[in-house]
């Protein structure tokens, strides 16, 4: 990471409600996942959410981060995995059931999150299984743009595809 990411990673994890993502951390958001979360990970990986999670994490370890809440407890991980060569990062975030009643200060810190990630790569990309309409709102809401549609290992779960520009 250059300096500027550096200090924008520094300004999320002095928030105390985001950390670099632990083990515990990815075994704890694997076996408490949202269901949707749970079905849209295992539909468009083919792996068992723990599995997922913690080739995510092992894949991009500087760039995996855990959401916390106010508490300390683990309530979500999320991040970006850098296209080597590419101005496109794909972005990735997967919530548990206890994220719900903290859900306004999930969106109040997704702007500097989206931010941080735009330092490493100008161009967000991914996709969101269309039965899962919280992550779709909360895309809505960051202002990502929707762009077609694909089918992953299901041909019958759609796939809204999606990116967010500098």
């Amino acid at each position: 990471m250059n300096k500027k990411q550096k200090t924008k990673e520094a300004r999320l994890l002095r928030t105390g409600l985001i950390r670099k993502a632990l083990i515990g951390d990815i075994e704890y958001v694997a076996s408490h996942m949202r269901k949707e979360d749970r079905a849209s990970l295992e539909v468009s990986s083919n792996r068992t959410a723990s599995e997922a999670l913690t080739y995510m994490a092992f894949t991009c370890p500087h760039t995996c981060y855990t959401a916390l809440s106010p508490q300390g407890e683990p309530i979500g991980i999320f991040g970006i995995f850098p296209q080597k060569k590419s101005l496109q990062g794909t972005i990735f975030a997967l919530f548990t059931d206890e994220a719900a009643p903290h859900s306004e200060l999930v969106l109040k810190l997704a702007p500097r999150v989206f931010d941080f990630f735009h330092s490493i790569r100008p161009l967000l990309v991914n996709s969101v299984d269309e039965r899962n309409t919280i992550h779709i709102k909360w895309l809505k809401a960051l202002g990502v743009t929707f762009y077609g549609t694909t089918t992953l290992a299901d041909p019958s779960v759609v796939f809204y595809q999606f990116a967010k520009v500098q």
